[in-house]
């Protein structure tokens, strides 16, 4: 590839990075929010960087949602078995999220490229894809949440710690702790969520609304 192609490619993607932004797709935020976990990161959280969030997976939406805002939009590549329900519980706006099936690199270089915040769940990559991702991260300023292990990445376990509302196992979780901890250093923060209904009489109040939302999740082969 020629100097002047890599020029060229580079002001497309500024030109891109600039209409995402004014139509909404893309932030311009020089800082990301990553709810009740922004406390394990004292020097604060910049787009462009990856965090492994290993465990619970009410960490992982609890970030996201925080992530996403009121504007962003999120991609989730490699994440069919994951319960969107409990996603919308946590605050993530399912009408701007977008799931993605093909679990290669080249899939999450196109999200990293489009959107703001990606979430990478069962996805292998080889050691020179993570590198060459990383580029691209660092340069398109995307907030990369991954549910397995990065070599380099903050790293934070999460695990429930505590669960009310469950009954004698007729009914569903109302609220529950999650202890979410740096694997790199001594910094931990207790989460406490929250779950759609405790009672199994109340499901059908809330099954539309669920419905609806689910509903407007698109799926990208």
């Amino acid at each position: 590839m020629s100097q002047a192609t890599v020029h060229a490619l580079d002001r497309a993607r500024q030109a891109l990075a600039a209409a995402e932004t004014r139509a909404g797709v893309r932030s311009s935020g020089e800082h990301v929010e990553l709810g009740g976990l922004t406390p394990l990161f004292r020097e604060g959280w910049a787009p462009g960087r990856v965090v492994s969030v290993q465990g619970a997976t009410s960490a992982v939406f609890a970030a996201a949602a925080a992530a996403m805002g009121a504007e962003c939009w999120l991609a989730a590549v490699g994440m069919k078995d994951v319960g969107w329900a409990a996603a919308a519980g946590a605050g993530i706006d399912l009408r701007r999220v977008v799931l993605v099936d093909a679990a290669t690199a080249d899939a999450v270089a196109v999200c990293v490229d489009a959107f703001d915040v990606v979430v990478l769940g069962d996805v292998a990559l080889a050691p020179g894809e993570r590198r060459s991702l990383e580029g691209r991260i660092r340069m398109r300023r995307t907030t990369v949440l991954t549910r397995g292990t990065w070599p380099g990445a903050a790293q934070v376990r999460a695990e429930a710690t505590w669960t009310k509302g469950c009954g004698r196992g007729d009914g569903y979780l109302s609220e529950w702790g999650v202890r979410a901890k740096r694997t790199d250093r001594s910094a931990h923060v207790e989460l406490r969520c929250t779950g759609l209904i405790a009672e199994c009489a109340e499901l059908a109040a809330v099954s539309d609304p669920v419905s609806e939302q689910r509903a407007q999740l698109r799926v990208v082969s």
